[in-house]
C-alpha cells in the first residue's frame, strides 16, 4: 500500500507540475472559488470613476460626445481637484468641428447651437480638447495590436515607459508580449495628454479575465498600460526597474515598492468586489458642478462610458459582467497597495512540499488507521489545506492551490479502498476456494469410504484430465472454453465424478468380480442420482456459482456419454456431450484399461494407447484421441507414479464388457 501511495505521489506530482490544460482551468476555477470567499482587502480610496452614464446622455447627448464638451468635463475633474485622469477612450479620428470658447465661457460653460455665429476666434474641438488636456495630468488610452495589418492612419505618438532591465537568470522565455501595430489618438490629442497607456486586456483559455498586461513591447520600447501610466503620473514618474527570470518577468519595482509579475509581465488582480465596488460620480454631476467638494481631490479619477449598451463588460471571477473601467480602478488600486495575488515558482515549491508531507503521512495514517476511520482522517488532512490556502490568498495574496494536496489524499484514499475491496476479495476467494476442496473431498471421499478398491484412482484420473486438457486447450474448437480457471475447475471437480455410488447398494459396488447384465443397469444409475447429490445440495446451500455447478452437473451426469451416441444415460452423441465429460471419458477408461483388477490384467501402456486410439470417433471424441495420442507418454509416468495394485475402481466395472 505505502508503494502505491508513492506511486500516486508521483503521478500528481507531474500533473501539476506540467499542468495540462484541464488541470489548469481546474486550478483557475478552485482559485475563483476560493476569491469571491476571502477578504479581498480594503479600497485604498484615492481611485474615483467618473462615468458617463444613461442620465449623462439624456442631458448632453447621444454617445459619442463631440470634443468640446470632453473637453470641458476634463477641466470640471481638475478643478474638483483630481490629481490624475485616465480617459478609458481613444480618439483616433479628428474632430474638426469649429468652437468658440473664451475665458469667460469656460465658467459658464454650455454647449454652442447646431450653426451659430461665433462671437470669438474660430477653434476646432480637438483644439479645444487638446487645450484642456494641457491643464493637468491627463492620461489617454490606446490600443495595441498583435499580428493585425489594422493601424493608424497617422503616426502614433505614444509614451514609452524608462524601464531598467534586471537579469537575475538567463531569460529564456519573453518577459512581455510584443506588438505588431497600434491604433492611437490623433497626433494633437496624444501631444497634449502628459502620458498614454494601452488599453488591452483579454481573457483567459476558459473566458475569464484574472489578469491585465503592465507592460508590453512594441518596436524598440517598452510601454505601459493604462493603469499603469496613471499611477506612475500618480507618483510623479519614478524610476521603474524589470526583474526577470529564466521564466521571464519577476517583479515591477520603483523606489521602495515592489510589484509582482507572472512570467509576461501580467498583474494577478486582486478583485476588491463586483460591479460598483469603487466610487462613482455622474459625469452630469461633474459639468453641472453638483459633485462633493472633496470626491475628487487628489484622486486618480478614471473616465469611462457606462451606459448600458455602450460600456465595455468581461467575465471576471468575481461577476460575469464586470465594467472595463473598473478592471482599470482594480489594477491602480493593487498597485496603490501593492497588494495584487501573486503565484512564484516559490508557491509552486510549496504546493509540492506540501502534497509530499501530506502525501506520505496520509499513506502511513490509511495503511495503520482502521477502515471506519479513513474517511475522517482524510477529511482531517485536506480541510486544513484548503483552510491555508484561503488565509494566504486573504492575508498575503498568496495562492497556494489545495488541489495538489486534495488530488494526493483522494488517489491514497481511493487506492486503499480499492486494495481492501481487493484484499478482501481475495480472502473470500481464498476461503471460498478452501471450502470448495473441502466438499470436493469430503463428497469424494464419500465413494472412497465405501468402494475401498478405490485407492488412488482419483487422484490419478485428476492428473490425467490436467494434461489432457492443457493440451487441447490450444485447438480452435476447444481454446475459448478451456481457459486456465475453467481446466483449475475441471480438474477439483473430475473427483467427484462417481459421487452417485454413494447410492448403489453394496453387494453390487463391492463386488469382486465382474456384474451381470442385471447389476450393471443398477450400476449405470449412479449418474443419475449424482446429478440429484448436485442439484439438491445447490438448493440447500443456494450457491450462487453457476460455472461451478453447471461443470460438476455436467461431469457428474455425462462422463459415460460415447461418441457415437451408445453411452449413457441420455445416449448423447458429438457435440452434444459436454467437453469436460468427453475429456474426463478419455482420462477414466485410460485408468481402467492399464489398472490390473481381480478378475483382469491391466493392459500395457502401449496396448491402451492403441485401444483408446482404434475407438477415436466411436467411442471418443476424434479431437480429444488426437491430443491424448501427443500426451500419452506424460500420463503414463503420471501412472507410474502414483501406482496402487490393490485398486479396484468401480469404473472398470461399470464399462464391462463395452471397454
Amino acid at each position: 500500500m505505502r508503494f502505491v501511495g508513492v506511486v500516486v505521489l508521483i503521478c500528481v506530482g507531474l500533473v501539476f507540475l506540467f499542468q495540462p490544460r484541464f488541470v489548469a482551468n481546474l486550478d483557475q476555477k478552485t482559485c475563483d472559488m476560493l476569491t469571491r470567499r476571502v477578504d479581498r482587502g480594503r479600497l485604498s480610496g484615492s481611485v474615483v470613476i467618473v462615468q458617463i452614464d444613461e442620465s449623462s446622455l439624456a442631458q448632453y447627448g447621444r454617445w459619442p460626445w463631440p470634443r468640446d464638451l470632453l473637453g470641458m468635463l476634463i477641466r470640471r475633474i481638475l478643478e474638483g481637484g483630481a490629481d490624475t485622469v485616465a480617459l478609458d477612450m481613444m480618439f483616433p479620428e479628428p474632430d474638426l468641428r469649429e468652437v468658440t470658447l473664451g475665458p469667460s465661457d469656460r465658467a459658464t460653460f454650455t454647449r454652442p447651437a447646431p450653426g451659430s455665429v461665433p462671437t470669438h476666434h474660430p477653434r476646432t474641438a480637438d483644439d479645444f480638447f487638446a487645450e484642456s488636456l494641457g491643464t493637468g495630468r491627463v492620461i489617454v488610452g490606446y490600443h495595441l495590436e498583435f499580428g493585425a495589418d489594422h493601424t493608424s492612419p497617422h503616426p502614433c505618438i505614444l509614451h514609452p515607459l524608462p524601464l531598467a532591465m534586471v537579469d537575475t537568470e538567463t531569460t529564456r522565455g519573453p518577459a512581455f508580449f510584443r506588438a505588431s501595430g497600434a491604433v492611437c489618438s490623433v497626433p494633437e490629442i496624444s501631444r497634449a495628454a502628459a502620458g498614454s497607456g494601452f488599453l488591452n486586456a483579454s481573457v483567459e483559455s476558459d473566458g475569464i479575465l484574472r489578469r491585465v498586461p503592465l507592460l508590453i513591447a512594441y518596436g524598440e520600447d517598452v510601454y505601459p498600460s493604462l493603469s499603469l501610466a496613471a499611477f506612475m503620473a500618480y507618483k510623479r514618474n519614478p524610476t521603474a526597474r524589470l526583474t526577470t527570470s529564466s521564466r521571464g518577468a519577476v517583479e515591477f519595482c520603483f523606489n521602495d515598492v515592489t510589484i509582482p509579475l507572472d512570467s509576461r509581465s501580467n498583474l494577478i488582480l486582486r478583485f476588491r468586489g463586483g460591479p460598483g465596488t469603487f466610487p462613482r460620480v455622474s459625469a452630469a454631476d461633474v459639468l453641472a458642478r453638483r459633485v462633493p467638494a472633496m470626491a475628487l481631490h487628489d484622486k486618480i479619477v478614471i473616465v469611462g462610458v457606462s451606459a448600458v449598451g455602450l460600456q465595455d463588460v468581461v467575465p471576471t471571477p468575481v461577476d460575469r459582467y464586470f465594467p472595463g473601467s473598473e478592471v482599470h480602478a482594480t489594477a491602480i488600486d493593487n498597485l496603490l497597495q501593492d497588494d495584487p495575488f501573486r503565484r512564484s515558482t516559490m508557491v509552486l515549491a510549496g504546493e509540492l512540499a506540501l502534497m509530499l508531507v501530506l502525501g506520505l503521512a496520509s499513506g502511513v495514517l490509511f495503511a495503520w488507521v482502521s477502515p471506519s476511520w479513513v474517511v475522517p482522517v482524510a477529511v482531517s488532512l485536506i480541510f486544513p489545506a484548503w483552510l491555508l490556502s484561503a488565509l494566504l490568498l486573504s492575508r498575503a495574496g498568496v495562492y497556494l492551490s489545495p488541489l495538489p494536496v486534495t488530488a494526493v489524499l483522494v488517489g491514497n484514499l481511493g487506492c486503499l479502498t480499492l486494495w481492501r475491496v481487493s484484499t478482501e476479495k481475495r480472502r473470500a476467494d481464498r476461503q471460498l476456494e478452501t471450502a470448495r476442496k473441502f466438499i470436493l473431498a469430503a463428497l469424494s471421499s464419500l465413494t472412497t469410504i465405501r468402494d475401498v478398491e478405490t485407492g488412488t484412482h482419483l487422484l490419478r484420473v485428476q492428473r490425467y484430465t490436467e494434461v489432457l486438457c492443457k493440451a487441447i486447450a490450444r485447438n480452435p474448437r476447444f481454446h475459448r472454453f478451456l481457459t486456465s480457471k475453467t481446466i483449475a475447475l475441471i480438474v477439483q471437480l473430475v473427483q467427484i465424478h462417481d459421487i452417485g455410488k454413494v447410492g448403489i447398494p453394496d453387494h453390487i459396488l463391492r463386488k469382486p468380480g465382474r456384474l451381470t447384465p442385471e447389476e450393471f443397469e443398477i450400476m449405470k444409475t449412479h449418474t443419475g442420482q449424482g446429478l440429484r447429490v448436485i442439484q439438491s445440495a445447490s438448493v440447500r446451500s443456494q450457491i450462487q456459482d453457476e460455472t461451478t455447478l453447471n461443470l460438476a452437473c455436467e461431469i457428474v451426469h455425462s462422463h459415460h456419454e460415447r461418441w457415437d451416441g451408445t453411452g449413457y444415460p441420455l445416449r448423447l452423441s458429438g457435440d452434444n456431450i459436454p467437453i469436460a465429460a468427453r475429456l474426463l471419458a478419455v482420462a477414466d477408461v485410460y485408468d481402467a484399461l492399464i489398472s490390473r483388477r481381480i478378475y483382469k490384467e491391466g493392459m500395457t501402456h502401449e496396448e491402451a494407447v492403441k485401444f483408446i486410439a482404434d475407438r477415436r470417433g466411436t467411442l471418443f471424441d476424434p479431437d480429444v484421441v488426437d491430443a491424448f495420442l501427443r500426451i500419452h507418454e506424460s500420463m503414463h509416468q503420471i501412472q507410474k507414479e502414483c501406482r496402487d495394485q490393490n485398486e479396484l475402481p468401480l469404473m472398470s466395472r461399470i464399462v464391462g464388457p463395452s471397454i
